[in-house]
């Protein structure tokens, strides 16, 4: 699917569409390709209050050690604050309410 002009969100950052919120555990295991100059990526994602981070060169795949936690929510449990785990990715997968992807070159 291509991002089109009306989801940026400044110069850098592309906002995915609808689609790409809600339940996404559908998408565990899965990529997520991204075309652009030089092939370098960074994506965050958030789910339940708690903010995930990572980057990639043209495709990610949508697995728990490919993420870092950039911002914690207290209801979150503790465990998955300290070891981000495939249960713990499948929470937050649950419930995206925001999908943001970041390229310098495009």
């Amino acid at each position: 699917m291509s991002i089109f002009e009306d989801n940026v969100v400044d110069n850098d950052y592309w906002k995915l569409p609808d689609k790409f919120m809600g339940d996404l555990t559908t998408s565990y295991g899965g990529y997520l390709s991204v075309d652009v100059t030089g092939g370098y990526f960074r994506v965050t994602l958030e789910g339940i209050g708690v903010k995930l981070k990572s980057s990639s060169h043209n495709e990610l795949q949508f697995i728990e050690t490919n993420w870092n936690i950039s911002s914690r929510n207290p209801r979150f449990p503790n465990n998955c604050q300290i070891n981000l785990t495939r249960a713990c990715f499948m929470v937050v997968l649950q419930n995206v309410t925001s999908f943001l992807v970041e390229a310098n070159d495009r």
